[in-house]
């Protein structure tokens, strides 16, 4: 029997308002889900919407984050960066609290730079983003996810070393698939390699978009099966993640976060 689509169904009132006010932006938008995994728990209500930042002026977009609840010292913020942005992204976690976020993405502008010639390998902020609790907004936590464009798979995984120094190995292994280049394909051409950084925190975290590798989630299944197999949640992960077996795989994302814990978020594209 074929699997349900997955579709991730919100429940608390702030999600269900934040996405009503982003679906009355229009219908314009690139939808992916995600299920982070953690050793005991596995949060699958997760979306992320991305829009042109052409579509709207900067006084709409601020309007617009004003409605969502954002910030007042964050709305500011993205205000300020808003010019080099290409993409606005939206994104809801829903656990055992929701999480709401606003990012803005710079892939056009890292783009021009290195085909000037005024960027090669080193590090560029690809995105800003913020994010809070709507019941504590003033508590934002704001991350920056540093691209280092055109590594080679090589290259990725000296800098996997060096950030996940003793969670390296059991990453590197469920990423084997994806680090994997063939003769009609190399990860400088296939992969974007990011890293998050938030100087109040200890998170250390990756995050890879591997697109065009052409993967579908179930792909990675047996390398995720084996990683979290010590893990509390592993006897649920099969159920939880058969919705999303044929959809295709986006990005992955993980390392430790803040509070010292392992995790590993899978993205798949939406239809």
């Amino acid at each position: 029997m074929k699997n349900q689509p997955f579709l991730p169904v919100f429940e608390s009132r702030e999600a269900k308002e934040f996405l009503k006010r982003c679906s009355d932006l229009g219908s314009d938008f690139h939808q992916e889900g995600s299920i982070k995994l953690q050793p005991s728990h596995i949060i699958d209500k997760r979306i992320l919407l991305g829009i042109e930042k052409s579509l709207h002026t900067p006084q709409q977009w601020l309007s617009l984050y004003n409605q969502l609840g954002a910030p007042k010292t964050a709305q500011t913020y993205l205000s300020e960066i808003l010019e080099n942005a290409n993409t606005v992204l939206f994104a809801v976690e829903e656990g055992d609290r929701t999480e709401l976020k606003l990012y803005l993405e710079f892939w056009e502008y890292l783009v021009q730079l290195i085909q000037q010639g005024k960027h090669n390998k080193e590090a560029f902020a690809l995105n800003q983003g913020i994010k809070w609790d709507p019941h504590k907004p003033d508590q934002w936590i704001h991350d920056t996810y540093w691209c280092y464009p055109m590594l080679s798979s090589e290259e990725i995984r000296v800098k996997l070393k060096n950030l996940l120094q003793q969670h390296y190995q059991p990453f590197v292994q469920t990423l084997a698939c994806i680090l994997h280049d063939s003769p009609h394909s190399d990860a400088s051409n296939d992969l974007i390699y990011l890293e998050v950084a938030n100087k109040n925190s200890q998170r250390r975290s990756f995050d890879i978009n591997c697109y065009k590798k052409g993967l579908f989630v179930r792909d990675i299944i047996p390398a995720v099966t084996t990683l979290i197999s010590s893990w509390p949640i592993a006897s649920e992960f099969s159920a939880r993640m058969a919705p999303t077996l044929d959809l295709p795989l986006g990005h992955i994302s993980g390392g430790v976060n803040r509070f010292n814990e392992p995790f590993l978020t899978l993205y798949f594209e939406l239809p």
